[in-house]
Parts: structure tokens; sequence; C-alpha cells
């Protein structure tokens, strides 16, 4: 079973429909109007109902709703503001920003957008129809980690696992099939139990973002000195983050005390871990590029600080 909303108007649909593409930037699946309908002797279209709107579909990501104005044989829709039935709108803070304000410059706010203990960024606004647009961005750490647990329990490894879930929640930009990277690392490099396959992908991932992009353009004399003085600081916090999490970086020491590799124990350690690591990654592609340039330096093998 599936439940869509369904909006009517009392012939101002193709006005509604024109702000709502200009507020979600979406596309329009199908739109009928009156004029299209077959002819019916016993059914008299009257000419000012023509242009209206039988039926249009709006696509808004993977979900849709269905709109319409009244027939020359129903009664005008309520076109009163109400409160009971709402549209909930779940996207990021930048969609969600540009789509509140377009609905509210001939509408009326209800909330305005701003951080609750619910949502980083969340608002209510009602159009100039009277519709009630409820807008709620995701806690986008708070999805990853669950994209995260419920790849492996889906059956990706644990590299894959972070991957995917920083690739689907749109943290990194990368092609689909840049996941075919991962699949080596699980059980700590082909289970030769080295470093967590889960702290590479994080590790990759994070790189895809903050990475040299060109490090052949930069002098050659500097080249080393630029990566140690710049960029290997964040990676060193994310690894440390991640030892304080688990207690170790390697696949062998993190599940070394459970007897059965195979077993659920460890698969819930493992699961738990994938998790962590998965909001760990994100702490550290949220991160700017110049705070992470200053960063402490922990523990490591070259003695910076």
């Amino acid at each position: 079973m599936e439940i869509r909303p369904y909006l009517t108007f009392n012939g101002d649909c193709n006005e509604a429909l024109a702000l709502y593409k200009r507020a979600f930037k979406t596309d329009m699946l199908e739109v009928m109007r009156f004029s299209d309908m077959p002819k019916n002797p016993a059914w008299a279209i009257p000419d000012e109902y023509q242009n209206r709107i039988v039926q249009a579909t709006l696509k808004f990501g993977e979900n849709f709703i269905r709109m319409s104005d009244c027939g020359p044989r129903q009664p005008p829709a309520n076109s009163a503001e109400t409160e009971r039935i709402s549209i909930a709108v779940e996207t990021d803070a930048d969609a969600a920003r540009h789509a509140f304000a377009v609905l509210a410059e001939e509408g009326r706010v209800g909330m305005e957008l701003s951080e609750t203990f619910y949502s980083p960024c969340a608002g209510v606004v009602f159009d100039k129809f009277g519709v009630m647009w409820n807008f709620s961005t995701p806690n986008m750490r708070e999805l990853v980690k669950e994209y995260a647990i419920e790849n492996f329990k889906s059956g990706l490894n644990c590299a894959e696992s972070v991957f995917e879930a920083l690739q689907r929640s749109g943290a990194i930009k990368v092609p689909p099939e840049t996941i075919a990277m991962c699949v080596g690392f699980g059980g700590g490099i082909g289970v030769c139990g080295h470093t967590c396959g889960a702290l590479s992908a994080a590790i990759m991932a994070v790189g895809s973002v903050h990475g040299r992009r060109d490090p052949k353009s930069v002098a050659p004399e500097i080249r080393s000195q630029e990566a140690a003085q710049k960029y290997y600081r964040r990676y060193n916090k994310l690894v440390h983050d991640f030892e304080q999490a688990a207690g170790a970086v390697s696949c062998s020491d993190i599940t070394g005390s459970f007897e059965d590799w195979h077993g659920k124990e460890r698969r819930v350690c493992c699961l738990k871990l994938i998790g962590k690591t998965a909001g760990i990654a994100y702490d550290s592609i949220m991160m700017p590029q110049e705070e992470a340039f200053v960063l402490p330096y922990g523990d490591n093998i070259a003695g910076l600080e």
C-alpha cells in the first residue's frame, strides 16, 4: 500500500504547479487538462474550465504528489488554511531554505527555519493557497550511521558499508562504481586482520573530499612537506578518533577476543563499530580544510606537533 498527498484547487492549480516547480526545482511527470478529456455531450465542460487541471503529478525525489482543480460539478475546495494536514518535506538545508523562501513569498510563515531539538533546520510555512508545508532536515550524522549499519546487515562488508553510507547520504560526491575499491579491505584487507576495513573506507571517503586533487602540480621540493604540514593532520585525528572508539586499529586486535569469527558476537561488535566509524568519517568530512590544516598532531612516527 502507498499513500500519496492529493491537493485540490479552485481553478488555480496551474499557478500552484508553477510555484511548486520553482520552489522544489522538480519535474512534472504528467498533466491532464479538462480540454484533454474525451468529449461527452452529457458532461459538457464550460469554456472557463478548459485549461484547468484534471490531474497533474509532480515528482519529489523518489516520491510524488498529485494535484487537480475542482470540476464544474464539484463543490469548491476549502481555501482556508488548515493545520490538521500538512505536507512534510525532509531534505537538505539548502533545498529547504530555497523552497521555504519561495513558498513564503505570498504565503505566511508559521515557524521560521531554525535549529530544533529534532532537526538541525526545521520550519513551517503556509503557501498562498493555504497549503501547510512542514520542512525538516535530517541529522545527517545519525543518518549516515543508520545507513552504514543497514548496509552491514544486508551483507556488505565493513568497508563497503561505511563508504556506501557516506555516498548515499551525499556526504561524498563520487560515482557509484567507486565502491568497487572497498571490497578488498574487508576483514582487515582480504581477511588478513590488518587495518580495519571500516577505517580504510573512512580514509578513502574523506580523501575524496579533502585530498590533494593534483599533487604533481605542487612544486617537487615541497610536495612531501606540504602533505605533512597540512593534509596528514586530518587523517591523524581520524585514526586516533577511531582508535578511541574501537580500542585498536587492526581487525585482528579488535576482533581477537572472539572465539568464533563467524559468530554473532563478533558480527555485533563490527556492526556497532561500523556505525561509529561512519559517524567519525562524517565529522571529518564536515571539518573545513582551514581548520584541519592547523589541527595539533596526536601520536605519530615522525614526531610532528
